[in-house]
């Protein structure tokens, strides 16, 4: 069974029914969901995507190289003083909010660039928690989903996590779809008509990918890794998002990218508009008084992530207005309360039973960034000698392996953990 497209941009074609289902099944899962903006880190503040904030920026070649140069500066503080990442980058988000030169609106991602080269492939940057998955990607699916962004320009916008092994693992379209389209119960058959589909038109396509920082590049398979420079493009449309790296750095001097954005952080009004959602009222105020007289705090709600967790500590009777150490592990352990489950429910004087445990998979955190890796298998965990309670947190989770290992590989619920 075949059904109709009129499209603005060519003749109506037929679209597959597994196509129609396929569309069906990916709107049903982001239909009225509101966001946990915290990425994951455990915030009960969900908003709808309608009431949050996207910010853009183009980025000059000149303010790309300051932006890698910036980073690695930080990096090298970080490693040194052993900063926390998403303190330090919400002053940053902040401040590039404040002075970005121009803003970009979601619709215009694929508009020509400044050099007025047709756009077809987007790299996204943005710091720890600036919101480039939980805000930006999954409002522009969102968008998409609803008709609201780009109607007629994509029969299917898909996103997937790089830091997936299975992503990275993927030797072929068919592959990198099943990731996504198998988690939403569609059928094997249906699955290949689609992928038949976008190898006839894949103009049609556009490929959301998600966290290249996450991933190892030179680990992922020959497919991914030319998918992801560009070579012998296809036609479909790519966005890639990343934190500022050495793999973002080789993608954006060595592909084939036409269009390099900056995801920002919330702005001053933006900060001011989702307190008053998230909290609502008079407690709204009060909490926007408190964080005012601390400017350091006030500056970290840049973050959408911090924004999220700060409004629910304060819901909880938390008192937001205290010093930036005090207030991470008032995060932390809300964090660990949250996402622990059973595990953590029973506290003393403020803080988990299991701190001992916390602890263990702090120093095991570490000593993973130390070698730089962000997705670990069984026996990282034993040659650390992870107690069973550390692994029962809540934070570290099992997620599956690529198509070429049956190995069991973990990974911590955010990178910004």
């Amino acid at each position: 069974m075949m059904a109709e497209r009129n499209s603005p941009l060519e003749k109506a074609v037929s679209l597959p029914a597994s196509l129609l289902e396929a569309q069906r099944l990916l709107r049903d899962s982001v239909a009225d969901v509101g966001i946990q903006i915290s990425g994951g880190l455990g915030t009960d503040r969900a908003l709808p995507l309608d009431d949050l904030f996207v910010n853009l920026t183009l980025l000059s070649k000149t303010e790309l190289t300051t932006l890698f140069d910036e980073e690695n500066s930080f990096s090298t503080l970080r490693d040194r003083d052993h900063n926390l990442s998403v303190f330090a980058a919400a002053a940053r988000s902040r401040r590039d909010a404040a002075t970005a030169p121009c803003g970009m609106k979601l619709e215009d991602l694929f508009t020509s660039s400044a050099d007025r080269v047709a756009v077809r492939n987007v790299l996204a940057f943005g710091s720890a928690g600036s919101g480039k998955t939980t805000v930006f990607l999954k409002m522009l699916v969102y968008l998409w989903c609803m008709g609201r962004l780009w109607p007629g320009m994509f029969d299917l916008v898909v996103a997937v996590e790089l830091r997936e092994a299975e992503v990275q693992a993927a030797s072929s379209l068919s592959e990198l779809l099943a990731v996504k389209l198998k988690s939403l119960d569609l059928e094997e058959g249906e699955l290949l008509e689609v992928a038949r589909y976008f190898r006839a038109n894949p103009s049609r396509l556009c490929l959301v990918l998600d966290g290249l920082d996450e991933c190892r590049f030179t680990s992922c398979s020959k497919y991914m890794r030319d998918l992801l420079l560009r070579k012998g493009n296809t036609g479909s449309a790519v966005i890639v998002s990343s934190r500022p790296c050495p793999d973002a750095h080789k993608l954006s001097q060595c592909g084939n990218y036409q269009q390099h954005i900056q995801v920002l952080g919330f702005s001053a009004e933006n900060v001011d508009e989702y307190v008053r959602k998230a909290v609502g009222g008079e407690r709204a105020e009060a909490l926007l008084a408190k964080l005012r007289e601390k400017p350091h705090l006030y500056a970290l709600m840049a973050t959408p992530m911090f924004a999220a967790l700060a409004c629910e500590l304060f819901v909880s009777g938390e008192d937001v207005a205290k010093c930036s150490t005090a207030l991470y592990e008032s995060v932390l352990l809300r964090v660990v309360e949250r996402a622990g489950g059973d595990a953590c429910k029973s506290f003393e004087d403020g803080k988990p039973r299991h701190v001992q445990a916390l602890c263990e998979l702090g120093r095991f955190a570490f000593r993973m960034l130390a070698i730089k890796k962000l997705v670990f298998c069984e026996s990282d965990l034993k040659s650390s000698e992870l107690s069973e309670e550390a692994r029962h947190l809540g934070l570290l989770l099992a997620c599956k392996g690529g198509s070429s290992t049956t190995v069991r590989q973990y990974r911590f619920s955010h990178l910004s953990l």
